[in-house]
C-alpha cells in the first residue's frame, strides 16, 4: 500500500512540475515574440 501511495504523489509531483516547466517556456516564448515585435517598430 506504501508503494502504491508513494507512486500516486510521484506522479502529482511530476505533474505540476511538468505544468510549471510548460508555463515557463510559454512565458519566455511570449517574451521573445513581445521584443521581437517591439525591435520591428
Amino acid at each position: 500500500m506504501n508503494t502504491i501511495l508513494y507512486a500516486k504523489k510521484k506522479a502529482q509531483t511530476n505533474l505540476i512540475y511538468r505544468r510549471e516547466e510548460a508555463a515557463s517556456t510559454r512565458s519566455l516564448l511570449n517574451t521573445a515574440r513581445q521584443m521581437d515585435e517591439n525591435k520591428r517598430k
